[in-house]
């Protein structure tokens, strides 16, 4: 009997054992299709997110955010906030990596600190304001990207600003590597556009180093690059006892060059200034006749004052003179031009004088700037340098 009992229990367990195997399988399969569900979306979204990457020019999809990303991908977490004086630029950007690591700004750090401590609502604690110079706000981005990525890509026309940059938000090992870059990129082919620079920036500390580069290679500099200089420190450089400038004449060719590479910025002041009888006291005979023509026709007063010298010290008279000088290679040819503009003035066919409508000089005539100068002076300078040529060609 008991075994028989046995035999009947045992049936039982078996019963109950295929039972749980059967819900057993029936959990697997449903599991598996589960995890088989789940790795199919884990699929669909890495492939969605090296297309979202891809798209943003990103190959690596493990690559650290910056403020250039899209702040919803980013999770950025404050809102830089630039003011320039005229408008406002908005940042993105991360308190983490900018006010953490060697690259960090002290000027975050000290305003997000006021900010904790003000009582403000938590969402305006996470806006930073900052004012910067209006030239200077330009090249923010490229005080970020240091910031983030240690990137930075120097010449003379960037690190003027990112040095100013550096220095108001703090960033100290940038203001370090800036300022070395300056020093060993000054030269003579830069130095102008560091002095520009410095002034748009007012940098006071790097126009006074610029400024002593400058003075010292003033004859080397090129051509193009004097034009760059803003009149008020070349004003400063001409005035130097130190400055290399091998003669007056060659000083006055120089100025003449800067003068017609920023004729809207040359005022009375400056133009009195820069061909005053102590800094130009010989005209160059090469330049003579353009100083006439533009002084005459933009600065009378100047061209005529004769100061505590009488007539002989006027800019004028010094021009007159020069042209005088070396009458043959300057006179000679313009001369010529206005001979040959007169002749070309008179109507051949019914002998009256009837110029030519629609020309100021015939293709006949060859005029260069000098000639050009020459024939746009009033008659009565014309007269006077003519007399003083014929008295030099008769001394000679």
């Amino acid at each position: 009997m008991v075994l028989k009992s046995y035999s009947n229990n045992s049936n039982d367990g078996q019963k109950e054992s295929d039972l749980f195997k059967e819900a057993e399988d029936f959990l697997k399969e449903k599991m598996n299709n589960i995890i088989g569900i789940g790795y199919q979306c884990g699929l669909a979204t890495k492939e969605r997110a090296q297309k979202e990457l891809a798209a943003l020019g990103v190959e690596d999809e493990a690559i650290k955010p910056t403020w250039r990303m899209d702040p919803r991908q980013s999770f950025s977490d404050m809102v830089l906030v630039i003011k320039d004086g005229k408008q406002s630029h908005i940042y993105h950007v991360h308190k983490v990596d900018l006010t953490s690591g060697e690259r960090k700004s002290g000027l975050i750090v000290k305003l997000l600190g006021q900010s904790r401590i003000s009582g403000e609502p938590t969402a305006r604690k996470n806006v930073v304001e900052v004012t910067v110079d209006l030239y200077c706000a330009q090249f923010v981005p490229f005080l970020l990207d240091y910031i983030y990525d240690d990137k930075l890509d120097l010449n003379a026309t960037i690190a003027p600003a990112l040095r100013r940059l550096a220095n108001q938000f703090d960033v100290r090992i940038l203001y370090s590597l800036v300022s070395s870059f300056i020093q060993q990129d000054l030269s003579e082919e830069t130095v102008s556009t560091y002095l520009e620079q410095a002034d748009l920036v007012h940098d006071v500390e790097l126009t006074d180093v610029a400024m002593i580069i400058a003075v010292q290679s003033f004859d080397l500099i090129p051509s193009k690059e004097l034009g760059k200089i803003p009149p008020q420190v070349l004003q400063q450089m001409v005035s130097d006892q130190d400055l290399n400038a091998p003669t007056p004449e060659r000083l006055c060719q120089r100025i003449a060059t800067y003068m017609r590479s920023r004729v809207r910025d040359i005022d009375d002041e400056s133009f009195f200034f820069l061909t005053h009888a102590n800094i130009l006291p010989k005209i160059s005979p090469g330049e003579a006749l353009w100083f006439l023509s533009y002084g005459l026709a933009n600065f009378p007063g100047v061209m005529n004052d004769q100061g505590d010298g009488g007539y002989e010290a006027s800019l004028k008279y010094r021009c007159v003179l020069a042209a005088s000088k070396n009458w043959r290679k300057s006179l000679i040819s313009p001369i010529k031009a206005d001979i040959k503009h007169k002749q070309e003035g008179i109507d051949s066919t019914n002998g009256h004088f009837g110029f030519k409508k629609n020309r100021l000089f015939s293709d006949s005539v060859n005029v260069d700037n000098n000639g050009r100068a020459y024939l746009a002076l009033p008659d009565d300078v014309k007269v006077e340098i003519l007399q003083l040529a014929l008295m030099e060609s008769a001394d000679s």
